[in-house]
């Protein structure tokens, strides 16, 4: 794990200090679940070098994954593969992140990033930090792990 970190970490400083100066993070009406913008989709997609996997979603489709998993799928029961981009509803994440680190375990996911908030007290979060590499943005609420 030691390796990846220190590969990925430039980049993911360079991407965060050149492109999340003046974010807007577009929601459904009465809801929780935040639209990742675009720049965001495309950044992640370089980073990972594609995105094989959306597992949180939602019914447009809008991130470029080979298979998307919507609430009628529900992600969370469904095996995840290959490279994953999620972003959780903003109630719940902790779910979520559990079940990313226990698909990490298996070998099936090969990296992910997860668009979350920067609970870092939190009983959902601590654990990832300890085993992944983490990103912040400037948002105080913006998270890339």
């Amino acid at each position: 794990m030691p390796t990846m970190i220190h590969s990925i970490k430039p980049k993911l400083q360079s991407i965060a200090r050149d492109n999340y100066s003046s974010l807007s993070f577009p929601r459904k009406k009465n809801s929780d679940c935040w639209y990742t913008p675009p720049n965001i989709i495309q950044l992640v997609a370089k980073v990972l070098g594609g995105i094989d996997l959306d597992p949180c979603a939602d019914d447009g489709r809008n991130v470029p994954a080979k298979t998307h998993y919507t609430a009628t799928d529900n992600g969370l029961i469904q095996e995840w593969r290959g490279r994953v981009f999620m972003n959780p509803t903003y109630s719940c994440p902790g779910v979520w992140m559990s079940k990313l680190l226990l698909e990490l375990s298996t070998g099936r996911v090969k990296s992910a990033i997860a668009k979350v908030r920067a609970a870092t007290d939190t009983n959902w979060l601590s654990p990832v930090l300890s085993v992944q590499p983490v990103c912040f943005t400037e948002r105080s609420n913006q998270v890339f792990g």
